[in-house]
């Protein structure tokens, strides 16, 4: 897990988890942690709110999902529904 304090505009604190397969971001305007991880069998990135301020909860949230998308994919199955 490396965890990074970022200059950029977009992105206050950035933490690392799986070797950077996954990430966890803090925005400068949000208390609200954020999930951001490539899924390359679909070309898309999985992003969303962690709903949480908490930053061990977003660690803890962040390696659920990205354990929920490593079986997926190993599945054979998509992450992403069409919609």
């Amino acid at each position: 897990m490396v965890t990074q304090k970022t200059d950029s505009k977009w992105n206050q604190e950035r933490i690392e988890l799986f070797d950077g397969e996954a990430e966890i971001k803090k925005r400068p305007n949000s208390p609200t942690w954020y999930y951001n991880q490539w899924i390359s069998s679909e070309q898309k990135y999985d992003q969303f709110s962690l709903r949480t301020k908490s930053r061990v909860d977003a660690i803890e949230k962040a390696k659920a999902r990205y354990k929920e998308n490593l079986v997926k994919t190993s599945n054979g199955e998509k992450v992403f529904t069409v919609s």
